[in-house]
C-alpha cells in the first residue's frame, strides 16, 4: 500500500516539438504530489524540512475515496488546494 494517490492520466504536456499532448503514468502523479508539497512548505516555511510535518499535512488534507483501500491506505488522495491552504488545520 502507497500512503497517498494521485491522478495518473489526462497530464497535458508540452511535447519536444512544441505540441500540447496528453499523458499518463505514475511520473506524473508523483509529481503533483510533490508540487503540492513544494507550494505547502512556499506557504507555510516551518514545513521546510520538517519530513513528518509535511506528510501529516498531506494525509490529513486528503480526500478519502473508500474504493482505493486495497491500493492506498485510508483511500487517501491528493487534495493540491487543501494541502497548500491547510484547509483541515493540521498540526
Amino acid at each position: 500500500l502507497v500512503d497517498i494517490a494521485a491522478p495518473a492520466s489526462g497530464f497535458t504536456v508540452l511535447a519536444p516539438n512544441g505540441a500540447m499532448v496528453k499523458k499518463k503514468g505514475v511520473s506524473y502523479a508523483a509529481a503533483l504530489v510533490s508540487g503540492a508539497a513544494a507550494l505547502a512548505v512556499e506557504r507555510e516555511p516551518s514545513l521546510s524540512g520538517a519530513a513528518m510535518l509535511l506528510k501529516q499535512r498531506l494525509l490529513c488534507n486528503a480526500a478519502r475515496i473508500s474504493r482505493l483501500d486495497f491500493e492506498v491506505r485510508d483511500g487517501n488522495t491528493l487534495d493540491a488546494y487543501s494541502v497548500v491552504t491547510n484547509a483541515q488545520a493540521c498540526p
